[in-house]
C-alpha cells in the first residue's frame, strides 16, 4: 500500500512539472560532450506546467497530491494515474513534468516506458531516457527525502518562462551535477542563481533567487525564472508558476566559496531551515 500511496502522490506532482520518465525529442542532438549532463538541455519545462491548480488537482474530482514511490511499470499500472493518462491539457503538462524529472533522476542508460490512450482511442506509447542520473535507483526505490530535493531543484533549474529550449550549466554538491571540464567551467561564466525546493510532498514548493549584478544578463538570455518575469507593459515581477523567487540570493544562501561552483545552501525565509540541496545555475 505504501508503494502505491508513494506513487500516486508523486504522480500528481508530475501531472503539474514534468512529461515522463525518459527520452526527449532531439536527444541526440543535445550538447553534453564531456560534460555527463551538467550541461541540460532542452530546458523548456513550461510555468503552466508548474501550476499550483494543477498540483492539487488530479483532473478526475480528486485533490490527492501524487506521490511517487518506485517507478516500475507494475506500480504505475496499479495505480492507473488519471492525470498522467489525461488525454487533455492536463494530461499533457503531467507528462511533461514527469519527463523533466525523469531526465534529471535517471541516467542515460535508464528509461521508463508507459502508454496513454488519447480522445480518438489512439494508443501513445511513451519511452522517457535519462539524462542527468541523479537519483537512478528510482527504477527501483522510492525516493528519499533528500532524493525528493535534488530532484526537484534540477526540474525548477530547467523551468522557461517562453517555453524556449536553452542549454545551461547546471552545478552542485550532487557529484552528478559537479562540472569536471575545464570547458563548461570557461563557457558558462554567468551565474544565474539557484534553485531548491520539494514537489514531492503534500504542499508542493519550489524556490529561486538571482545573483544581482548578471539580472539583465539573465534576462537577455530569455531566462527568466530565477530573476522573476519583467512584465514590460506593466513593469511589475512575476513567478514561473509555483516557482517563488525570493529575491537575492546573496540574503538567502550561504556565499560560494570557490568561484564557478554552487552555493552550498539556501533559505527561503530569513532565519529559516538552509536547504542543501541546492542547484546553481551559469549562463553563456
Amino acid at each position: 500500500m505504501k508503494q502505491r500511496e508513494n506513487f500516486s502522490a508523486l504522480l500528481l506532482v508530475t501531472a503539474a512539472l514534468l512529461a515522463g520518465c525518459g527520452g526527449a525529442e532531439g536527444w541526440d542532438e543535445e550538447p553534453l560532450g564531456e560534460a555527463r549532463g551538467e550541461l541540460l538541455n532542452p530546458n523548456a519545462l513550461s510555468p503552466d506546467a508548474l501550476n499550483a491548480a494543477v498540483l492539487t488537482d488530479t483532473g478526475a474530482g480528486g485533490g490527492e497530491p501524487l506521490h511517487m514511490n518506485a517507478l516500475s511499470p507494475d506500480a504505475l499500472n496499479a495505480v492507473a494515474p488519471a492525470a498522467l493518462n489525461d488525454p487533455g491539457r492536463l494530461g499533457d503538462l503531467t507528462r511533461q513534468l514527469m519527463k523533466y524529472a525523469l531526465e534529471c533522476a535517471l541516467d542515460p542508460s535508464q528509461s521508463f516506458t508507459f502508454s496513454w490512450t488519447d480522445g480518438q482511442g489512439v494508443v501513445h506509447p511513451e519511452a522517457y531516457r535519462g539524462l542527468v542520473g541523479i537519483e537512478p535507483k528510482w527504477l527501483l526505490y522510492p525516493l528519499t527525502e533528500k532524493g525528493q530535493a535534488w530532484v526537484s531543484a534540477c526540474i525548477a533549474s530547467r523551468v522557461n518562462w517562453y517555453g524556449l529550449s536553452l542549454t545551461i550549466s547546471a552545478r552542485s554538491a550532487h557529484p552528478r551535477l559537479n562540472p569536471t571540464t575545464s570547458a563548461e567551467l570557461s563557457n558558462y561564466t554567468m551565474r544565474e542563481g539557484a534553485f531548491w525546493g520539494n514537489l514531492f510532498v503534500q504542499n508542493p514548493h519550489l524556490h529561486a533567487c538571482y545573483y544581482a549584478p548578471n539580472i539583465a544578463h539573465s534576462r537577455s538570455r530569455l531566462r527568466d525564472c530565477a530573476t522573476g518575469h519583467l512584465d514590460p507593459a506593466t513593469n511589475t515581477v512575476e513567478d514561473c508558476g509555483i516557482l517563488d523567487v525570493v529575491g537575492s540570493c546573496a540574503d538567502h544562501c550561504d556565499p560560494i566559496i570557490t568561484l564557478g561552483t554552487s552555493y552550498p545552501g539556501c533559505s527561503h525565509d530569513s532565519g529559516g531551515e538552509t536547504i542543501k540541496q541546492v542547484v546553481t545555475a551559469y549562463l553563456q
